[in-house]
C-alpha cells in the first residue's frame, strides 16, 4: 500500500530523493487503526528547534500507509517535510502559510481518489480545521480552489509561488 503514497508524490513532481529517504529515515510509525491509540485528527510533523531558531531536525509522525486514507496523512506531512527540509541548520519559522500547501496535496489526493469514505473524512477535517480559530488551517482550507484553479502540475516550487501570490490578496 505505500507505493499508493509513493505513486502520488511522483505523480505530482514533489518526489525529492533526499527529502523522501529523509522522511523514511526520520519517520516515526504506528498503526493508525489501534483501538489504543486512535486519534482522528492528528498533527504529525514535530520540528526540534534549538534556542537560536535553527531547525536541527524534522520527525514526523506518521501512520503505516495501509489505506488511501494512512496515505493522505502521509502525503500531508511529505510536504511539511519537504518544505522545511532546506531550512536543517538554518533559522527556521512557522509561518501562516506553512499549511497551504500540504493541505493542497492532501484535498488533490482526495479528489483523485474519489473514495467516499475519504471525502467524508476530508470534510471532517475541514470542518476542524475552520473551526479552530487558527489563520493557518483556515487560510489552507480556503485557498484550494483558487490554486487548483491555477494548478498545472509544475512541481513544489511553483505551488510555492502560487501561493505566495495568493498569500498578498488574503
Amino acid at each position: 500500500m505505500k507505493n499508493i503514497f509513493y505513486e502520488f508524490i511522483n505523480e505530482h513532481n514533489i518526489y525529492d530523493k533526499n527529502v523522501y529517504d529523509y522522511y523514511i529515515k526520520h519517520s516515526d510509525s504506528f498503526d493508525y487503526y489501534n483501538e489504543d491509540f486512535y486519534i482522528p485528527f492528528i498533527r504529525c510533523d514535530y520540528y526540534y528547534i534549538n534556542s537560536s531558531r535553527i531547525l536541527k531536525e524534522i520527525r514526523p509522525f506518521v501512520p503505516n500507509v495501509v489505506d488511501d486514507k494512512t496515505a493522505l496523512i502521509n502525503i500531508n506531512q511529505y510536504v511539511h517535510t519537504l518544505l522545511a527540509y532546506n531550512y536543517l541548520n538554518k533559522k527556521f519559522k512557522l509561518n501562516d502559510d506553512c499549511e497551504i500547501l500540504p493541505k493542497f496535496y492532501e484535498k488533490l489526493y482526495v479528489l483523485e481518489s474519489n473514495n467516499k469514505g475519504l471525502i467524508e473524512y476530508e470534510k471532517f477535517l475541514d470542518k476542524a480545521a475552520l473551526e479552530s480559530n487558527e489563520k493557518r488551517y483556515i487560510m489552507a482550507v480556503k485557498m484550494f480552489d483558487e490554486l487548483f484553479n491555477n494548478y498545472h502540475n509544475n512541481g513544489i516550487n511553483d505551488m510555492k509561488m502560487k501561493t505566495k501570490s495568493l498569500i498578498k490578496n488574503y
